[in-house]
């Protein structure tokens, strides 16, 4: 229906518009505790572990969302905004949305997903060593994940949850956003390594996958929706080759 896919192309859509400065002080780095939860989105569940989210990841209000989107990813405030008030339509209650939440299968949340199980196998919002495994095994040097290296991933991804999952949905919007996630990953945690070219060195991304934290002397890129696009347009012309 609209009404969930509205806030779902609004939420991936958040990464397409930045700050030039984000204005954080770095926070310590806290795992959750049996009490907080966290959701499939490593990007939120790290803001919670260095509390600039609660780190209950409970009952967050739309202007919190807002402000550690915009602070410490440089994410610009139409979208930020849009961002917040889209998952709370989508996935919360009485203008606040928990990290947990957004498990909803198919509002946000998607199947084939790069570290996570499809939701037909079981709970989809923790991170799968064995996946995290296959993500890194696909690097071509060992040291960085290219474009083209999570580009394979990503089709070994759908390819096995079309294999084995009788519920496997992977439409417009499911695709839409795993490209723009695979862009914003790279382009917002990674180096750029030439023209339209960017790649995230695997320690990099062990840490957001495995600890959900920010990476040491952590500095926002705010890449502009140009690249972000062109990014995930090229990310999608790898996965048919």
């Amino acid at each position: 229906s609209m009404v969930a896919t509205r806030p779902f192309f609004i939420v991936v859509l958040i990464c397409l518009s930045v700050n030039a400065h984000p204005n954080h002080q770095k926070r310590g780095w806290v795992p959750p505790g049996p009490n907080d939860v966290r959701g499939p989105c490593p990007g939120l569940n790290v803001l919670a572990n260095h509390g600039y989210l609660p780190h209950s990841g409970k009952n967050m209000t739309a202007e919190q969302i807002i402000n550690a989107l915009e602070n410490v990813y440089g994410v610009g405030t139409a979208f930020s905004e849009a961002l917040a008030h889209g998952a709370i339509e989508a996935d919360g209650a009485n203008g606040m949305v928990s990290l947990d939440q957004l498990r909803t299968h198919n509002t946000i949340e998607h199947d084939a997903s790069m570290t996570r199980q499809d939701t037909y196998f079981g709970e989809n919002w923790s991170m799968q060593p064995q996946l995290l495994k296959e993500l890194i095994a696909a690097s071509t040097d060992g040291k960085v994940i290219t474009m083209a290296d999570m580009a394979s991933h990503q089709v070994n991804r759908q390819n096995n949850s079309q294999t084995f999952n009788p519920t496997f949905t992977f439409g417009v919007k499911q695709q839409f956003a795993a490209s723009v996630e695979a862009a914003v990953l790279l382009t917002i945690f990674g180096t750029e390594t030439g023209v339209g070219q960017y790649s995230i060195p695997i320690s990099t991304l062990r840490g957001i996958f495995e600890n959900e934290e920010l990476p040491t002397n952590y500095v926002s890129h705010t890449p502009d929706s140009i690249v972000i696009t062109g990014i995930a347009l090229e990310i999608r012309l790898l996965w048919a080759l």
